[in-house]
């Protein structure tokens, strides 16, 4: 498929399709998401470079992603989890 930077959603309560929620800061593939159930989060990842990039989404609205923040190394293939208070992001390929 290669890199893209679509965001897409479903409803759990309805079967359905993705439909089209908005568009990730960079172009890119191998990211990890992690999410506390208000906010989105989706980093690192290979745009062509390892990226280093943080995006932010408001899950309740639609809309692009935003820059949140960084991680301290550019990678990919990484992982996320969440318990809803702290995100973490290990592992990776830089």
């Amino acid at each position: 498929m290669g890199r893209i930077n679509v965001i897409q959603y479903i409803t759990f309560a309805t079967p359905s399709n993705a439909t089209d929620f908005g568009d990730l800061t960079e172009i890119k593939d191998e990211t990890a998401s992690l999410s506390d159930g208000t906010k989105g989060l989706c980093s690192g990842g290979n745009t062509g470079a390892k990226s280093n990039v943080i995006d932010y989404i408001n899950i309740a609205s639609l809309g692009d992603a935003v820059d949140f923040g960084d991680l301290t190394v550019a990678k990919g293939e990484l992982g996320g989890a969440s318990n809803g208070t702290r995100g973490v992001f290990v592992g990776g390929n830089t």
